[in-house]
């Protein structure tokens, strides 16, 4: 049975211009983050969706229209959601327009107080804001499309009362030297669900997140323009979370808690195939997350979690180990959220002594050599390069 939803609600106008700043060095290191976890309740494989429009023109507001359409149908046995929310134009230009982010590294830090929404180069270079626009509003998970035109990432500024309810947002060029601002999810009460790790696929045409629709958290697709909205997985009774494209945009790989079997699942950007990549038993005490693909299509990045602490371990395409052994050494105990650079010859990285928050972005060659780090100020973290 083929399930529709309809939801026109409007949406609070988004800020005005988008504010870039530079940023310097100095600062102190924080703790860092590790992986998912697993949540209970289940899952109806249902999905919300429908949106809203109205926004800014120029840096001034225009009264607020509603619209949004929604897609039907099901597939293999989820449900699609329908489609793109409002829009907000800023006047003026950003650094020339979203095409500067192009090889760009996108993170996280809090510098500024709030967790904000920050670029750099590839040697850590001209760190500057690129979410100053809900100054009070939380930002998470950025992703950067190859071409540098798209950024989308998950943030509670819809509804700030609450820290568990983040939606996805995304930046685009206007074609005209502004920007436009789009929720692309829309879930503003605070019993709503929850859409997070939002990722753009290297072909730049779709976008793999984390949803709690359905009760637990599942993995769903919409297009780069925010439509056709599909949840993938039915995580009845644990977690699917933290997708990652492989390198030819045809399958999305995902951290899944199944049974006693926890670990890196894979399967068809459709949602069918689903198959144990790199899993483990929860009795052993070793967990496998955090996938990321080379771009290169050679080389696979997990985070490896054990009583100690995480690392960094390079694997084949089937989850074998790979002929590179990431050894950076003693320095840091946790090493996590790792991705690879567009050439695929280097990692950036998640580096601290503690497990309770974020921490310091490192650099490093495949092996590990040469770990230097990129960031200083406040705790950084989600940082992934554009895709």
């Amino acid at each position: 049975m083929k399930l529709q939803f309809t939801f026109l609600t409007p949406l609070s106008v988004l800020a005005g211009a988008l504010i870039l700043s530079s940023c310097g060095g100095g600062g102190s290191n924080g703790p860092s983050t590790t992986a998912g976890t697993t949540t209970g309740g289940t899952t109806a494989g249902t999905t919300t969706a429908g949106t809203t429009a109205g926004g800014t023109t120029n840096g001034s507001t225009t009264a607020g229209t509603t619209a949004g359409t929604t897609a039907g149908g099901t597939t293999a046995g989820t449900t699609t959601a329908g489609t793109t929310a409002g829009t907000t134009t800023a006047g003026g230009t950003t650094a020339g327009g979203n095409n500067s982010l192009s090889g760009q590294i996108g993170f996280v830090s809090t510098r500024d107080g709030n967790s904000d929404i920050y670029a750099m180069d590839a040697q850590g270079n001209n760190q500057r804001a690129l979410s100053a626009i809900n100054s009070d509003s939380e930002e998470r998970s950025p992703s950067i499309s190859r071409d540098g035109s798209t950024i989308v990432w998950s943030s509670n500024r819809a509804n700030k009362s609450t820290t568990a309810n983040f939606e996805i947002y995304a930046q685009r060029s206007n074609g005209a030297g502004g920007q436009i601002i789009q929720a692309y999810t829309n879930d503003t009460d605070s019993f709503a669900p929850e859409d997070t790790e939002p990722v753009i696929s290297p072909d730049g045409t779709k976008i793999a997140w984390t949803t709690t629709r359905g009760g637990n958290k599942n993995i769903a697709v919409m297009n780069i323009t925010g439509s056709d909205q599909v949840v993938l997985t039915n995580a009845n009774a644990g977690e699917d979370s933290q997708p990652a494209w492989t390198s030819d945009s045809q399958s999305i790989a995902f951290y899944s808690v199944r049974g006693s079997s926890r670990g890196v699942y894979i399967m068809d950007a459709s949602g069918n195939n689903q198959r144990a990549l790199l899993v483990s038993d929860a009795a052993s005490g070793v967990r496998y997350l955090q996938p990321a693909y080379a771009a290169n299509g050679q080389r696979l990045a997990v985070t490896v979690e054990t009583a100690g602490g995480t690392n960094i371990s390079l694997r084949n395409l089937d989850g074998t180990q790979s002929s590179d052994n990431f050894n950076a050494g003693s320095g840091f105990s946790f090493r996590s959220q790792a991705d690879f650079s567009p050439d695929s010859n280097r990692l950036i990285y998640l580096a601290n002594n503690s497990s309770d928050g974020g921490g310091q972005i490192q650099t490093s060659a495949l092996d590990g050599s040469g770990e230097r780090s990129l960031t200083s100020q406040g705790q950084n973290f989600d940082a992934r390069f554009s895709n």
